[in-house]
């Protein structure tokens, strides 16, 4: 079960740094219409996809209700959180904690993989690096941030690829390296394939369950 959810709104406030941005970086943000990521005439249709274009945070709600195993979220955001949308279409700030909190009900009822696609890796990469981690440390298993600066073809070519190996039972990590191995053979003269970072939750070494096992060897003998 994937969810796509998108939002385009964005606050007159923030829209100069972003646009000057974007023109030092030669590239614009863009945000991802969910109906591009479903699957094509002659596609595997195996997996329940659920968009939501012009997200609101009541919207954001019920889609996580839905227990996905994948969320694809693409809307602006800012150093202390992300814009949805109001019914107005206007803009909706949504904080860091509250965007956690959700993630982290969703990872209990079975939410393994966020893909996020969002304006703040344009502005500040420092602050993007802390909402990765905030998510992570809310116990979320995988993380991929999109830069906000794929082009929609390579960003559906892309997540095309990494949910359908997953879905064939392929691990987060060896999914995204294929997907992105792909983008770099599909597209040569392109660098899109280096925008895609993927981030996993930290997980305690090997060497510390052999180190328990070993113990409790000895203590049994």
């Amino acid at each position: 079960c994937v969810a796509a959810v998108t939002a385009r709104a964005i606050p007159v406030s923030e829209e100069s740094a972003l646009k000057q941005h974007e023109a030092q970086l030669g590239t614009r943000f863009i945000t991802v219409a969910p109906d591009l990521l479903e699957s094509r005439t002659g596609e595997d249709g195996s997996i329940l996809f659920h968009p939501q274009e012009h997200a609101t945070r009541e919207d954001l709600e019920a889609v996580l209700r839905k227990s996905p195993h994948a969320l694809l979220l693409s809307a602006f955001s800012s150093i202390d959180g992300f814009y949805l949308e109001s019914g107005r279409l206007t803009p909706q700030k949504v904080g860091i904690d509250w965007f956690c909190g959700r993630i982290q009900q969703a990872v209990q009822a079975g939410l393994r993989l966020l893909v996020l696609n969002d304006s703040l890796a344009l502005l500040d990469s420092r602050q993007a690096s802390g909402h990765s981690r905030a998510l992570l440390d809310g116990g979320l298993p995988a993380l991929v941030r999109c830069e906000g600066r794929l082009t929609r073809l390579r960003e559906q070519d892309y997540v095309r690829s990494l949910l359908r190996q997953v879905g064939d039972g392929a691990s987060v990590f060896s999914a995204h390296r294929s997907a992105v191995r792909r983008l770099a053979r599909r597209f040569e003269e392109s660098w899109d394939w280096s925008f895609v970072r993927l981030y996993l939750r930290s997980q305690p070494p090997a060497a510390d369950f052999y180190q328990e096992d070993d113990e409790r060897q000895r203590a049994a003998s």
